[in-house]
């Protein structure tokens, strides 16, 4: 019960965020905070999963490099963002 409130509350987080970027013009009007913290998360995990099952150090390289590309892709100005 505990993990799965704090993944709860981990998606809550990762959601408000992504709602104030829509505020703040970061990111653009039409994103859905929903979905994009999904992505968020799915990536995040298989990070954590390919780092650890299957000892690839390159996973988590993988997965900011695919979360900062859709963050780009969903951003009206990209260059607020972190070149990699």
């Amino acid at each position: 019960e505990r993990i799965s409130q704090a993944l709860a509350d981990w998606m809550a987080l990762v959601r408000r965020l992504v709602t104030e970027a829509v505020a703040r013009g970061e990111l653009r009007a039409d994103v859905d905070p929903d979905q994009l913290a999904y992505e968020i998360e799915a990536l995040g995990e298989l990070a954590v999963t390919h780092t650890r099952l299957l000892d690839d150090a390159r996973a988590v390289t993988h997965a900011r490099r695919a979360v900062l590309q859709r963050l780009r892709a969903l951003s009206p100005d990209p260059s607020l963002l972190p070149e990699e």
